[in-house]
């Protein structure tokens, strides 16, 4: 923020309604989009994702420009705060009827993950509670 008004930039704006990610704030200087990402790694690393790596594929004219959002059965019940767009961690994992989103909480075991695909499930921010085996949409994280 401070630094963006030292220079006089424009902001776009500030905050989003997302967990993590809630303080990213966008700018532009002439023509040079600037982004202001959260403090915390994890939230910076899924404003990036979300935010900043979409916009330069895009302007890197890359296909797919948007987000994979791969269809999946939620392993195990969800429950958040409503009112914010969601981004949980989570392992994908193949099926007899498709995928699975394993939920993750340790970061560690997210990064242990190897081989596995990994992803954000995105939970809209009607939702509250997800029971196991709801369809949810997972932002994939690596290549297929």
């Amino acid at each position: 923020g401070r630094a963006m008004a030292a220079i006089d930039a424009e902001t776009l704006f500030r905050g989003v309604a997302t967990s993590p990610g809630r303080s990213v704030t966008v700018a532009r200087y002439g023509e040079t989009l600037i982004v202001g990402l959260p403090g915390s790694p994890w939230a910076a690393f899924v404003g990036f994702e979300v935010f900043v790596w979409p916009v330069l594929r895009a302007m890197l004219s890359q296909r797919p420009a948007q987000p994979v959002l791969q269809p999946a059965a939620l392993a195990t019940p969800v429950q958040v705060r409503p009112g914010v767009t969601h981004f949980l961690p989570a392992r994908l994992q193949p099926g007899p009827t498709g995928w699975s989103a394993l939920p993750v909480e340790n970061m560690l075991t997210l990064a242990r993950a190897e081989a596995q695909p990994l992803g954000l499930i995105v939970i809209p921010p009607h939702r509250r509670c997800l029971p196991a085996h709801a369809r949810v949409r997972v932002q994939t994280l690596t290549s297929w």
